[in-house]
């Protein structure tokens, strides 16, 4: 009889730019980096789809997001990514002047998407959580910089391993179906 244990899935997340955008006291960078890990993941989670998917010549965030949302990728996952894409343009862009810090606007919008996204949790600001040698303690305690990116580094975690959760998932259908 085959064994339904909980599974294993592995990021590739890039820990250490994490860790060093943690220790900056650059909002600006933090953002940046936020946003190029998110965008890494999907890049991956793509690649692992879709091998030749370098083909398309996507070359934006906002692609890539498009791309898997095509392949019926949906969720609050998702729409983490495209607030912190806003928050991303907000900087980059100088429609509504210059921006230079995060918010407590952007911490509550990028809170409001997360809402239910990790495990059912409507306040991902109560994850207890340690990043470098802070912690543990309630994501809230943490400056709103560390909170963007610990939020968008859950997002390019769950990103990430969408092709192993749908490998998974389709093996435990297959089991049911043969039991």
């Amino acid at each position: 009889m085959t064994s339904l244990a909980q599974p294993c899935f592995i990021t590739e997340l890039d820990t250490a730019m994490i860790l060093e955008a943690a220790a900056s006291n650059d909002d600006i960078g933090v953002i940046v980096r936020a946003h190029l890990e998110l965008e890494r993941a999907m890049i991956r989670a793509l690649e692992k789809k879709y091998p030749k998917y370098e083909a398309l010549k996507h070359d934006s965030f906002a692609q890539h997001l498009r791309a898997l949302r095509a392949l019926g990728a949906e969720g609050a996952i998702f729409q983490i990514a495209d607030e912190l894409n806003k928050i991303r343009n907000g900087i980059a862009h100088l429609k509504k002047g210059i921006k230079t810090s995060i918010s407590e606007t952007d911490i509550r919008n990028l809170c409001s998407q997360a809402s239910g996204a990790f495990g059912g949790r409507q306040d991902v600001l109560g994850f207890v959580c340690r990043l470098g040698d802070e912690g543990p303690k309630p994501l809230k305690e943490f400056s709103k910089a560390k909170q963007l990116l610990v939020i968008s580094a859950m997002a390019a975690m769950a990103i990430d391993t969408i092709p192993q959760r749908e490998a998974e998932h389709s093996h435990r259908a297959n089991i049911s179906r043969d039991a």
